[in-house]
């Protein structure tokens, strides 16, 4: 990964991050997560929706934030 760009949809505010920032400990974590469909750690609750989304909340039954991954920019809709 060369690249992510973080967007807030309610706010415009984005934020590149290099693939560098990423640390080995954190992808090597949630690498069963994402292909169990969903998990928790550290009390984080993580849930595979669909293809390149995924819901976040302190409580299972309550989202705290949904994210959606595009592989390029401004996909084709």
């Amino acid at each position: 990964m060369d690249v992510l760009i973080h967007i807030t949809l309610n706010s415009g505010d984005a934020r590149s991050s290099p693939g560098s920032e990423g640390r080995n400990d954190i992808i090597t974590m949630l690498k069963p997560v994402v292909a169990a469909g969903g998990g928790e750690i550290a009390g984080l609750h993580i849930l595979m929706e669909a293809a390149n989304v995924n819901t976040l909340g302190w409580q299972a039954d309550t989202p705290a934030v949904r994210c959606y991954l595009a592989k390029q920019p401004n996909p084709p809709l």
